[in-house]
């Protein structure tokens, strides 16, 4: 939280991050760019999109697309 941010996105296995509080990120309204099958075949389900919140007062502002750094596309 020393920087200011209002949540930690991620993609990966939802029974195995949930434990450290993550949750589906559509809940917040944010949709992940990469769900469905990628070019390399790949299929990334929007459940796997998660979030953690980390400032609930500014939960309520998190929604639409997310970008991700160019070095994760």
């Amino acid at each position: 939280m020393r920087r200011g941010e209002p949540a930690v996105i991620l993609l990966g296995d939802p029974a195995y991050y949930g434990r450290f509080g993550f949750e589906p990120a559509s809940r917040y309204g944010l949709r992940s760019p990469y769900a469905g099958i990628q070019d390399d075949g790949v299929v990334i389900e929007q459940e796997d999109f998660q979030v953690a919140v980390l400032d609930e007062d500014r939960a309520g502002r998190l929604e639409g697309d997310v970008r991700w750094h160019p070095a994760f596309g």
